[in-house]
């Protein structure tokens, strides 16, 4: 089984911007030891998705890198990068409907998505919205 993993910041979200290091610093231990466990796994072979600017501070862990380069936008190699796997792992934000985006390209392609689906992502992401349906019941 081949699983995808897209971490927003470290694979590329923040392509064509800055990358600040409090973000960058905490992303790349989410990643690091996601990889450390899914290339632990017997018959899984595992690619993640990474900003060129990172590549050399990641610890792929005998993970197989797939390179967004400088002008390419991260969410062109999305999907072409969800095509050549079983099942995709996202990290993303909530906001701007980030994360839900990441699932339902990942769902529209017909691939087990190692999250919440798409629809539960939107629903809940809102949390002020969801309090404030809350107190009005």
């Amino acid at each position: 089984m081949k699983i995808l993993v897209f971490e927003y910041v470290t694979g590329g979200g923040l392509n064509n911007q800055e990358l600040p290091e409090s973000l960058f610093a905490e992303a790349r231990l989410m990643l690091t030891e996601l990889l450390a466990l899914l290339t632990r796994l017997p018959s899984v072979t595992v690619l993640v998705m990474l900003d060129k600017r990172v590549v050399n501070a990641i610890n792929l862990v005998n993970a197989e890198p797939i390179v967004l380069e400088s002008g390419q936008h991260w969410l062109e190699l999305l999907v072409k990068s969800t095509h050549e796997c079983d099942a995709v792992w996202p990290i993303a934000p909530e906001f701007d409907n980030l994360l839900a985006l990441v699932c339902n390209t990942v769902q529209s392609a017909g691939k087990r998505l190692l999250s919440s689906p798409a629809d539960a992502v939107s629903l809940t992401a809102n949390k002020f919205f969801n309090l404030s349906a809350l107190m009005s019941l």
